[in-house]
């Protein structure tokens, strides 16, 4: 009997103190309400570039900013949290479409330098962050501008007007080579092409700087002539050449890869790293003007990289 009295006596203690802890507690909700204010917006990780590469001159890329309620035309402020350098330009707001989703943020680096590395944190205004997202309200982009390594005066020898228009197939056109190598390995080629100006004489190695069939026909202007080194071969990008001899103005460029996805036809210039020149065979390559595209299937082109590849190669 005694235990039992002290078993009963020491669960109605335990209940009563259970109960006393009980009246104690206060409820204080489920969590911080959020701000009336709050926007709804966030960036995801996914879909959003956090290392980017680019192009001096092109300093340049769009964040995606997504919301929830997607009902109403919204306008989102935007905020700069961090730009150390101070090269980035952000627009001050993002603004969403009635039963859009997503708004994109084009943000530019004027001031960005030619190899400079830079960081850049934006996010929501502050009185528009949200307590509760299922993405970020700031977010981090570190962009690389690349760099072209200048190499010196190479030699391009035409064999595009030359198929069609019976110029001189052998002239070597001095020009000034430019290489920029990629972080993920990409190998890219540019030069200022001499059609579009006026010949002004040779250098010491009988290259011709400036176009000798060229004297009022010509805009003058710099036309870029960039090669893309890739898997299948040296990729020409489409481009100006700057003259019109009376059936409008010349483009030419890499038929595959442009007009044409027939490699067997149409094949790729040859990189030769070693002998430091680039071979664009017979049919690789087109001349199109106001007639529509044609391929150079007469004379190929190539571009020595340097004197030395010249020197090397004349002497063979």
């Amino acid at each position: 009997m005694k235990n039992i009295l002290k078993y009963t006596f020491a669960a109605v203690m335990g209940a009563m103190t259970l109960a006393a802890c009980t009246n104690e507690y206060k409820y204080d909700g489920v969590g911080e309400a959020e701000k009336a204010t709050a926007a709804g917006a966030y960036f995801l990780e996914t879909g959003n570039p956090k290392n980017i590469e680019v192009e001096p001159g092109v300093e340049e890329f769009d964040l995606t900013l997504t919301r929830t309620n997607t009902q109403a035309a919204q306008t989102v402020g935007i905020a700069v949290v961090s730009d150390e350098a101070g090269v980035f330009d952000v627009p001050s707001s993002a603004e969403f479409a009635a039963g859009e989703a997503t708004s994109t943020l084009h943000i530019t680096a004027p001031r960005a330098e030619e190899g400079g590395q830079y960081s850049l944190t934006v996010g929501i205004a502050e009185d528009q962050q949200s307590i509760y997202s299922i993405g970020s309200q700031t977010y981090t982009v570190n962009m690389v501008v690349q760099k072209w390594e200048k190499l010196g005066t190479g030699y391009w020898i035409d064999g595009i007007i030359s198929t069609y228009f019976g110029v001189n197939p052998n002239y070597a056109y001095a020009v000034q080579v430019e290489k920029m190598v990629e972080s993920n390995g990409g190998v890219h080629f540019r030069f200022v092409a001499p059609y579009s100006h006026a010949m002004t004489g040779q250098d010491e190695l009988g290259g011709i700087i400036g176009y000798p069939y060229n004297t009022t026909m010509g805009d003058g202007q710099d036309h870029v002539f960039l090669i893309d080194i890739t898997s299948n071969g040296a990729f020409l990008h489409a481009t100006s050449m700057g003259i019109n001899w009376g059936d409008g103005e010349m483009f030419t460029g890499s038929i595959y890869g442009n007009i044409s996805n027939n490699l067997g036809a149409y094949p790729l210039g040859v990189y030769n790293e070693e002998e430091g020149y680039i071979y664009f065979p017979i049919n690789s390559l087109f001349l199109e003007d106001e007639d529509g595209p044609v391929p150079a299937k007469k004379n190929p082109s190539f571009l020595f990289l340097s004197a030395e590849a010249f020197i090397n190669a004349m002497s063979e």
